[in-house]
């Protein structure tokens, strides 16, 4: 992400150990163990966004329920939201360059 080594550490603690990062008018920063990890993280916070810029300001939201989110986050780190994301990853890998397994 970053080729200036005077500027990795301002980068490394913006990201004060998370996963990602939202640089502003640079895009995502997203980290994981594995390219499927990182890819699932992007997915979300993509849909994420997008969901916010649609709702906007709105005063009609209507907030989930406390109860509901231990469950919806779960869900996310499992990965139910965009498991169909990866194969179809790998198909276009696959079309692209066949040589990328070996």
């Amino acid at each position: 992400v970053e080729t200036y080594a005077e500027r990795m550490p301002s980068l490394q603690a913006s990201l004060a150990g998370r996963n990602a990062l939202i640089l502003h008018n640079h895009g995502l920063v997203s980290l994981g163990h594995s390219a499927y990890e990182v890819l699932l993280r992007t997915a979300n916070i993509r849909k994420a966004c997008y969901i916010q810029v649609l709702a906007g300001q709105s005063r009609d939201l209507r907030f989930i329920d406390s109860g509901l989110m231990p469950s919806f986050e779960q869900e996310l780190r499992q990965g139910a939201a965009v498991d169909h994301l990866w194969p179809a990853v790998l198909r276009k890998l696959e079309r692209l360059d066949p040589t990328f397994r070996d």
